[in-house]
């Protein structure tokens, strides 16, 4: 039940992240997939994403996982208020930054861009990047081992898998200003670049 100041802070962030999320979902969802490379397992895997979003609403207005809470300090919720924000605001930028051109699974639409501005300057994936920063807030902010691990380790390994094929799609999409592109950014955090050869 929503009897503690930790699932409190969670709902409040988490209700921020799925406003930005649903405003962007609905207003670029509808647009036509050119190709896709949707298949059953990333359909299973995307439920169970939403299975993971899910159990952390549950530990939040229930007291079903209670039993799989554990003590720690409550100072562990700054750092992890912290890096939900971080997570909000880079979902934000990343959703706002690729505009019509988001697909909510693999795929390129009828008149797909490139896009190279905003966060997408330095990460290709930024939209991954808000998931594990959300995912490593949600730890600290839930004490609880089913409902803090949940996106950890449902969701991340399934982003993480997705980029391979994503990246391959970009390439056959766009060929050499794929390739170039990413000899500047990083994949999910930016690239660091070294003054050793300056």
């Amino acid at each position: 039940m929503l009897n503690s100041t930790d699932k409190i802070i969670y709902l409040a962030l988490f209700f921020l992240f799925f406003v930005v999320r649903k405003y962007y979902t609905g207003k670029y969802r509808t647009k036509k997939l050119h190709k896709s490379k949707v298949n059953i397992l990333d359909i299973v895997l995307l439920t169970l994403d939403g299975i993971a979003m899910v159990l952390p609403l549950v530990y939040v207005f229930s007291d079903i996982l209670d039993f799989a809470d554990y003590n720690r300090p409550f100072l562990v919720n700054f750092p992890g208020i912290i890096i939900l924000t971080t997570a909000i605001v880079t979902l934000w930028f990343s959703h706002h930054d690729l505009s019509s051109n988001w697909t909510p699974t693999l795929g390129i639409k009828e008149d797909h861009k490139l896009i190279k501005t905003g966060v997408y300057k330095y990460i290709r994936h930024p939209m991954y990047t808000a998931h594990i920063l959300w995912s490593i807030g949600q730890i600290a902010v839930l004490p609880n081992w089913i409902a803090g691990f949940s996106f950890i380790i449902i969701t991340v390994p399934h982003l993480l898998s997705r980029i391979k094929d994503e990246e391959e799609m970009m390439i056959e999409q766009f060929g050499e200003e794929y390739k170039n592109y990413k000899k500047t950014t990083g994949i999910i955090f930016p690239k660091i670049k070294s003054t050793l050869n300056r």
